[in-house]
């Protein structure tokens, strides 16, 4: 005799992906980190679309802004930055060095510490990157939203930001 299976009091068939648009989201599309992380996954999959070549990730985008406009930066100072754990900026100033973008060097005052600077290359992919950003941003938000209204998104999340204590 077949067993049957248990119903389960509330649960529903999960629709096909072509039916996503009939399920219920209202508990999510209300939710702040819902909609961040979204919208995180959207652009890392839309500048991974427009810029994602030769290894250059979107992640090393901030690390090349901070290296290039703070030469000499330690990669602690790095960490505090973009608020990454160390293991995590060693693994992407790995990836950059690889590529030629980056040089560790020894500090002056103190041996034992590293400071970042951009090579020669990693200075021309800086100035193609602080391009890059732009029209990748721009390109994201479109028409969606005005030049204001992304002026004041962009104000409301840094304070939302600033706020926190990590």
């Amino acid at each position: 005799m077949a067993r049957s299976q248990p119903e389960v009091q509330g649960e529903k068939d999960v629709p096909p992906e072509s039916e996503r648009d009939a399920l219920e989201t209202v508990a999510l599309s209300s939710s702040l980190g819902y909609l961040l992380r979204r919208l995180q996954l959207n652009f890392k999959k839309h500048f991974t679309r427009i810029a994602g070549v030769d290894g250059f990730h979107p992640n090393h985008v901030g690390a090349m802004f901070t290296i290039g406009d703070n030469p000499g930066i330690t990669p602690s100072q790095l960490c505090a930055t973009l608020g990454m754990e160390p293991a995590q900026v060693a693994t992407m100033l790995n990836a950059l060095e690889a590529l030629g973008y980056i040089a560790r060097k020894a500090s002056k005052t103190d041996g034992r510490s590293r400071r970042v600077h951009l090579t020669t290359a990693g200075k021309r992919k800086f100035e193609d990157v602080r391009d890059m950003a732009l029209e990748v941003e721009r390109n994201f938000i479109g028409d969606t939203l005005s030049p204001a209204e992304t002026e004041v998104l962009v104000g409301l999340l840094s304070r939302l930001l600033d706020g926190q204590v990590e």
